[in-house]
């Protein structure tokens, strides 16, 4: 198989990173930060010091590494669906106010855990794209839980929400998971089209996708839309796993 990116009109996987890069805009696409997140954790008896400014910085260092002129944040850019929790508002208005002092435009694709984003963030110069999508010249993006709205079909379809990790075994049996890209073969009415389901930009969840029976929180998915033994699974590294079908694994196997 070839590179992750390859025919896939100018998007380019940042190596080394969980971003995209859509060269034909200028525009780096982030999934998934999930600021506030540690909070969530805390309540679970998880104990872990923010890293919301570790992720920014992240960002922005990847913004200038292909030099984007754009940001597009994919959904979920906070953690609590509705409303937020202590300390999480004064995170994410710092962090939007810094994109913002390195980007020429910030854009938001609203998810699911970002209720009450829109209305936080009235007065600051943040553009919100529509819930179900936007289309970039055959590029279409949108967070994963809702399925794209009408207009022309894309050739690719770029989701995040699935925070897809796959988990390794050694000949010992230690077990290990890795945040990882798929480069998915839809199908029914997206026959032709190419799914690439982003690695989450937060560091501490995700869901092993090489476990049988094969579950993904995407609306592709859920539509029985994605042809996924023919999944194709990369590291954040571009290492080429091989097929999902390949790698899959059933719960308590050897």
């Amino acid at each position: 198989m070839g590179p992750l990116n390859s025919n896939l009109k100018g998007v380019v996987p940042l190596l080394g990173t969980p971003y995209l890069h859509l060269k034909k805009r200028s525009a780096l696409v982030v999934a998934d930060l999930h600021i506030g997140i540690e909070v969530a954790m805390y309540r679970e008896g998880i104990h872990l010091p923010s890293s919301t400014k570790e992720r920014v910085y992240e960002v922005i260092s990847a913004g200038k590494r292909v030099e984007a002129e754009e940001l597009v944040l994919l959904g979920d850019v906070k953690h609590t669906v509705g409303g937020f929790s202590p300390g999480e508002r004064e995170e994410v208005l710092w962090a939007i106010n810094t994109f913002l002092d390195n980007f020429g435009r910030v854009m938001i694709l609203p998810g699911n855990h970002d209720g009450g984003l829109k209305e936080e963030l009235q007065e600051f110069d943040v553009e919100f794209l529509p819930a179900r999508g936007v289309n970039f010249s055959g590029i279409v993006l949108l967070h994963g839980h809702a399925m794209p709205g009408g207009g022309p079909r894309g050739d690719v379809y770029i989701v995040g929400h699935d925070h897809p990790r796959v988990m390794m075994r050694d000949d010992m049996g230690f077990t290990l998971t890795r945040r990882c890209w798929l480069r998915v073969p839809l199908g029914g009415d997206f026959a032709g089209s190419t799914l690439i389901i982003m690695p989450s930009a937060e560091v501490y969840g995700g869901e092993i996708v090489n476990r049988r029976p094969f579950s993904f929180l995407n609306v592709f998915f859920k539509k029985g839309l994605m042809d996924v033994e023919n999944a194709e699974v990369y590291l954040l590294d571009g290492t080429y796993l091989g097929l999902l079908s390949s790698i899959a694994f059933y719960e308590g196997e050897n």
